[in-house]
Parts: C-alpha cells; sequence; structure tokens
C-alpha cells in the first residue's frame, strides 16, 4: 500500500504576496532572478490526530508537478515526487545545477545567459540528469563544494567528457547561494 502524504497543497500564487517569503528571498540575494520562476505555496501538515499545522514556502516545480519548497530557518523539503527541472534554451549548452537556489543565484549573476538548464533537485537523481545532458556538447556544472557535491561533480564529468566544472566561480563557498548571501553583507 502506498503511504498516504500528511501535506496538503492550499495555494499556489505569485511571489511578492507574502512579507516574509519576499525578505527571504531577498536576505538569500535571489528576488530579481525569482521573479516569474518561484511561487508561494501554501500548506498544511496533519499529524497522526489530524491536527492542522499551516505553512507557507517559496516553491519550484519540478518536472513531475510537485514542489520543492524553501523557507526561513532553511527549511527544504518536496511536496511530492522528486524530479529534475529542465528549463530549455541553447540546444548546444546545458548549465547544471543541484537546487533551484543555485540556479538563482547564477542567473542573477548571468541574467542574459541563454543555455539550457538542469536543476537536479537532488544529487540522488543524478543519472536521470546525465541521460538529460547527453545531448549537449557544452556543459557547465555548478554542484556545491562539500563532499556529496564533488561526488556527484566527478560522477557527472566521468559520464559527460564535455562537462566543466564552474564552481570555481564560487570558491571558497559551500555553494552559488552562499557566495551571493556573502556578496549582499560585504
Amino acid at each position: 500500500a502506498e503511504k498516504e502524504p500528511h501535506y496538503h497543497i492550499l495555494n499556489v500564487q505569485d511571489i511578492g504576496l507574502n512579507h516574509v517569503i519576499t525578505e527571504y528571498l531577498q536576505s538569500r540575494g535571489i528576488w530579481q532572478s525569482a521573479q516569474g520562476r518561484l511561487k508561494e505555496v501554501y500548506y498544511y501538515v496533519e499529524d497522526e490526530q489530524q491536527k492542522r499545522n499551516n505553512f507557507f514556502a517559496a516553491g519550484w516545480q519540478n518536472a513531475n508537478g510537485s514542489w520543492e519548497i524553501r523557507s526561513t530557518d532553511d527549511f527544504k523539503a518536496c511536496l511530492g515526487h522528486k524530479a529534475i527541472s529542465f528549463i530549455p534554451g541553447s540546444p548546444d549548452s546545458l548549465a547544471v545545477f543541484e537546487g533551484f537556489m543555485d540556479y538563482l543565484s547564477w542567473l542573477s549573476e548571468n541574467p542574459f545567459a541563454d543555455e539550457s538548464v538542469l536543476v537536479l533537485n537532488s544529487t540522488a537523481l543524478l543519472q536521470e540528469g546525465i541521460a538529460k545532458a547527453k545531448s549537449f556538447k557544452c556543459i557547465a556544472t555548478y554542484f556545491d563544494n562539500d563532499p556529496t557535491g564533488r561526488k556527484a561533480n566527478q560522477a557527472f564529468m566521468a559520464a559527460l567528457p564535455q562537462a566543466i566544472d564552474h564552481s570555481t566561480v564560487y570558491e571558497g563557498y559551500n555553494d552559488y547561494n552562499d557566495k551571493i548571501v556573502a556578496e549582499l553583507g560585504s
């Protein structure tokens, strides 16, 4: 038997209506690049006694139509089934990211980029990402500078020799968004 989800989505709307979500995205340095790409997701979770707890978060829709969500205090989850996200652009060039916060960070520094974009949404989806990336001639990877990200990047580059590691752009930081946030404080 399949387990019933404990969450229920109440509403999805454009960002900018909830000041907490707006301030969170501004604090992460991605407010501008989030326009038209993220949504405000309102949902509740029921416990075993059917007690409801209401929540809201910034959400990014994956290829399954599920919501990858982030909110203050670094809460991360997926409402639904995990999947990659793909944004078509150039048929020859691809930029690959672990998560959407890093994609939006890159986009904030490269607003006119025309690359196709692949967001894994989880390194567990690495093989699916590799399969999706095979047809691209030029691949730029932007994985986290932690053991999981480095291992995923090595596997990606071993499978696709045309892939080039671009994590040097945020060298000294765990990921692209950490660099953007640090620069906000400068």
